[in-house]
């Protein structure tokens, strides 16, 4: 998934199919906006490596700790890409793709640093799995996005 903006600001375009029409796109990268959260990362990626070589004595286990953080903590690593269209809301990063099409949300969760479209009607324990979460690098992308929510989201209530 690739983005056609620069990293914090929102962009507006057209996707091929009209039904996949790009309401709004834009990147977020957590580790710029937290650097020494970065550092605290990679030593607890070098602490598992070492746990790895000390309890088994395996590059296996040596590669797999720090594996294992990594994937644990790819939405704070990698830059988050976001899309907004006319069908769907989408979020990318590292390996993941999530994406859940607007007639499917049943629930908006608005809080300081995001948003969480729910597929669920009431909470659930399964929320923190399902649904999509978007964060907003400033406070323009949150206010185009939020609008584009509450529009294609019709008729739900946002819960703190």
């Amino acid at each position: 998934m690739s983005a056609q903006g620069n990293d914090d600001g929102p962009d507006r375009g057209t996707a091929p199919d009209a039904d996949e029409a790009i309401l709004l796109q834009w990147t977020v990268h957590l580790w710029r906006q937290a650097p020494a959260h970065g550092l605290a990362v990679a030593a607890v990626a070098a602490v598992a490596a070492v746990m790895g070589w000390w309890s088994f004595h395996s590059l296996l286990f040596v590669l797999l700790g720090p594996a294992l953080v990594l994937t644990a903590t790819a939405e704070f690593l990698f830059p988050a890409h976001y899309r907004l269209t006319a069908r769907r809301a989408m979020a990318a990063y590292g390996a993941a793709r999530l994406e859940i099409e607007w007639e499917r949300v049943r629930r908006v969760l608005v809080s300081e640093e995001c948003v969480r479209l729910s597929p669920f009607g009431r909470p659930n324990r399964l929320e923190a799995f399902r649904g999509v979460q978007l964060r907003f690098g400033d406070a323009e992308t949150r206010r185009s996005a939020m609008a584009i929510v509450r529009e294609r989201a019709r008729g739900l209530q946002d819960h703190a």
